[in-house]
């Protein structure tokens, strides 16, 4: 069995790292982590949420987008990541289960990824990691793939993710620990939707 993670909201847990940047770039407004995150989880994103906190004067949202290229995947925030409880174990039972693991994740710096992947100790664990560099799609590179979809579990916190999965053919599961809540992900009929990747079945992936 092939199992595909996307990697923030899923496998690592990069909600202060987003925060701690819109609170940077956005110094004068007064929002909390769980406010932010309320409002990122429902679907809405930063141009919406801009305009919900009056900053919507014209040129705003598109320096504010640049910005937000340049630093969010900086060294100095990326450090705020940490791995969710239990993925470590997670990974390696699958692995000796025989399930071959894919990592694919809309990240610009492939170089990035693999160092912070080394970081944790998870890089031997995956047989291909595929950075789409914002250059190409997630879907582009599921396409590319020499692998039965019918016979692969994709994991991913977001609708795209879910949608990715379906179009596919693979059997889709939901995490409620990143970008959306239970209600948004479930618009984009996953197969299952779980707590968090701890929630998966070792043993039968296809059958929580």
């Amino acid at each position: 069995m092939n199992i595909i993670f996307d990697l923030d909201g899923t496998l690592i847990d990069s909600r202060t790292r987003l925060y701690s940047l819109f609170c940077h770039l956005v110094p004068d407004v007064s929002l909390s982590f769980e406010n932010y995150w309320q409002f990122k989880r429902s679907g809405i994103g930063h141009e919406h949420l801009l305009g919900l906190l009056n900053k919507n004067e014209a040129g705003y949202f598109e320096s504010f987008h640049k910005s937000w290229m340049e630093l969010i995947e900086s060294d100095e925030y990326l450090q705020l990541d940490k791995p969710f409880d239990g993925v470590e174990i997670l990974l390696k039972s699958l692995t000796q289960n025989k399930c071959k693991l894919f990592l694919l994740t809309a990240r610009q710096f492939p170089e990035k990824v693999y160092m912070q992947l080394q970081g944790f100790g998870w890089a031997d664990y995956f047989c291909e990691v595929m950075v789409t560099g914002q250059k190409v799609t997630k879907k582009d590179m599921l396409k590319r793939l020499n692998i039965q979809f019918s016979s692969t579990v994709m994991v991913g916190d977001t609708g795209s993710d879910i949608a990715n999965s379906n179009e596919m053919g693979a059997y889709s599961i939901g995490v409620l620990s990143g970008f959306h809540s239970e209600e948004t992900l479930l618009k984009y009929n996953p197969n299952t939707v779980v707590g968090s990747v701890t929630d998966i079945n070792v043993q039968n992936p296809m059958g929580i």
